[in-house]
């Protein structure tokens, strides 16, 4: 909240206002982006029948 001046008064230059966010926001929220996109890239993986398509291949199942 000691931040909401800066937000205020800079709230229609949207240049100052995506700068002051990455110099203070950014840093903290980073983990957040990689952990979604771990997630993003997990979720879009076609997983069905995978295991059965490995056993196939390797002739463990006929």
């Amino acid at each position: 909240m000691l931040n909401l001046p800066f937000i205020v008064e800079h709230g229609s230059n949207r240049k100052a206002l995506s700068d002051w966010f990455d110099e203070q926001i950014g840093p903290d929220i980073a983990p957040l982006g990689d952990l979604y996109y771990d997630w993003i890239e997990s979720s879009t993986i076609n997983a069905d029948k995978l295991v059965e398509q490995y056993l196939k291949e390797t002739s463990q199942l006929k």
